[in-house]
């Protein structure tokens, strides 16, 4: 795997769902906040588009 240069920018987008949300994800006691796992994996995601971009 070749390394993401420094300073490289990258986006992804997600249209936030009922099943994105801390309290359907895990417990309903959570509140309706965006789930950590899924705040990582887009994340994740921009890093790989800003990759692919340099």
């Amino acid at each position: 795997m070749r390394q993401i240069p420094l300073g490289a920018r990258g986006t992804s987008t997600l249209r936030v769902q009922p099943e994105h949300l801390a309290d359907r994800f895990k417990d309903a006691i959570l509140p309706q906040v965006l789930a950590t796992p899924v705040m990582i994996l887009i994340m994740e995601n921009a890093a790989l588009n800003g990759g692919r971009q340099s």
